[in-house]
């Protein structure tokens, strides 16, 4: 009995335990109901929001085409071709900026003044041109403190020359100590002064006289002329002073410019400005750009060869026998479909055809997409260009079901890629024509002369003297000229000289 008191007050005390509970664990109970609360607030949004973005996409699926054309394909690629051009552009300007190639921001380290100068003659010289140096400085040439007063106002007059073959000899020690007493010559230490090398050297004049002074004018001139420099070109400048994209120049475009493998050949990718018209023989007499012209060329010193011919005859000539098998055939398949008058449908083409169509569909795409590898998609277009020919000239071909819309269906993916590439010409017949002239130039043959050979190998052949038949078609393909068979009679096309071919084979 007298333990009872005892278990009854552990009782008591135990009872009373859930009655006293911390504040500690208040808040924690209360934390963890609001952490409950936001947890599942996200996962009721997130809910909403996969429901909401699978309804509009499923919206945007109904309303785009089931199937992405070539047309759309070849969108997309010209807008990543356009966004690419847009940042190199940027990339440029960017450059331009921090070089100080732009208007305001010229860097002026050639006038000690900080003043702009009307012009800057570069009198081209050589190592052995002294005596004429020195003629030049007696005439109308200023030297000494007239030249330094012809600086103030605002020309300066330098002779250019570039450095010898074997740096430091004793031709580059005599140009050094000239320059020493007469202040008046403008080295370019990245050119070598050669003959061969002389179209370059306007390249090096120019982007060095940028670097140098800064001008209205850039003016390149030959040692073989006098210049009226106060009422000739002082005046004449002077006149024209503030206007932009100004070209003077003495020379033309004759056949030792405009013809390929002459001394000074430029392709027409060399040249730039409106329409292409500008430096078209860097080795004129005279040579006179605007600063704007000038500072093109400084700029894409590094990008554009404004330099001479590199008669790289296996490549060049390789090249144009390509782009007349290329013009040729597709000049031949126009024709053809030009001579039908049905309506064409060209989604009923066979499955062959549609296989050689998605293959270099794909080919274009994926190397248009790595980076432009144009090289890859025009050795693709040869399977197209192949089934194009068997069409027209081979007797199954000309048998096939749905030829003609097998024609125009593949004569459209190349137009289209080509005209992505920048390649398509306004003409077939005009390309072709222009080949054929290059051809006949190099050969040095005459229209006349191929068609007399043509009708003298014909002759033979009916006489059954194939010998001769046979020597006829190898002289002309000595020279690039192509005989092709057919049953339509004889013609020609441009090919690749003989020589060259075995060059070509040797090489690979």
């Amino acid at each position: 009995m007298e333990s009872l008191p005892t278990t009854m007050k552990s009782e008591r005390r135990w009872r009373s335990k859930p009655l006293q509970t911390s504040k500690p664990s208040l808040v924690m109970a209360f934390f963890s109901c609001l952490a409950w609360l936001y947890v599942a607030g996200r996962l009721w949004q997130d809910a909403e929001n996969r429901k909401l973005l699978t309804n509009l996409l499923y919206k945007n699926s109904l309303q785009r085409p089931k199937v992405l054309t070539v047309e759309d394909k070849l969108k997309v690629l010209g807008c990543r071709d356009l966004e690419r051009r847009i940042v190199e552009a940027e990339m440029d300007l960017t450059f331009a900026k921090s070089q100080g190639y732009l208007k305001n921001e010229l860097q002026q380290s050639g006038s000690s003044s900080g003043q702009k100068l009307l012009a800057v003659i570069g009198v081209y010289t050589g190592f052995g041109s002294r005596l004429k140096r020195n003629v030049f400085r007696g005439s109308w040439m200023p030297r000494g403190d007239a030249l330094k007063k012809l600086e103030e106002r605002g020309v300066v007059i330098r002779f250019v020359i570039g450095r010898s073959a074997n740096r430091g000899d004793s031709l580059d020690r005599n140009i050094d100590e000239e320059n020493r007493i007469t202040k008046d010559f403008l080295i370019l230490e990245g050119h070598e002064e050669a003959q061969e090398e002389l179209p370059k050297k306007a390249k090096f004049f120019f982007t060095t006289a940028i670097q140098n002074w800064n001008a209205d004018f850039y003016v390149k001139v030959d040692d073989s002329i006098n210049l009226d420099l106060a009422e000739g070109l002082i005046e004449l400048l002077d006149h024209r002073r503030g206007q932009d994209s100004a070209y003077i120049g003495c020379m033309k475009s004759g056949d030792v410019v405009s013809e390929q493998g002459k001394p000074w050949f430029e392709p027409e990718w060399w040249k730039f400005g409106d329409e292409k018209s500008y430096f078209r023989h860097a080795s004129g007499s005279l040579l006179i750009l605007s600063k704007n012209l000038a500072h093109y060329i400084h700029i894409n010193s590094l990008n554009h060869e404004l330099e001479s011919f590199h008669d790289n005859i296996i490549t060049s000539r390789s090249q144009a026998s390509n782009n007349t098998q290329v013009v040729q055939t597709l000049h031949d398949c126009e024709s053809v479909l030009s001579q039908n008058d049905v309506a064409i449908q060209v989604d009923l083409i066979p499955p062959d055809t549609a296989d050689c169509i998605n293959n270099f569909q794909n080919v274009f795409v994926a190397s248009m997409s790595d980076d432009l590898h144009t090289s890859v998609v025009l050795a693709a277009i040869s399977d197209p260009l192949k089934t194009i020919n068997d069409l027209l000239n081979t007797r199954k071909g000309k048998k096939q079901e749905l030829r003609l819309e097998s024609l125009a269906a593949l004569e459209k993916i190349i137009r289209n890629v080509m005209t992505v590439l920048g390649l398509m010409p306004t003409s077939y017949l005009e390309v072709l024509q222009q080949l054929r002239e290059k051809a006949l130039k190099r050969a040095k043959l005459t229209e006349e002369q191929v068609l007399g050979k043509i009708d003298e190998r014909t002759a033979a052949r009916m006489n059954k003297e194939f010998e001769k038949s046979d020597a006829i078609r190898k002289d002309l393909a000595a020279v690039g000229i192509a005989l092709m068979d057919s049953p339509d009679g004889t013609t020609w096309r441009p090919a690749v000289p003989l020589a060259l071919q075995e060059l070509q084979v040797a090489a690979t």
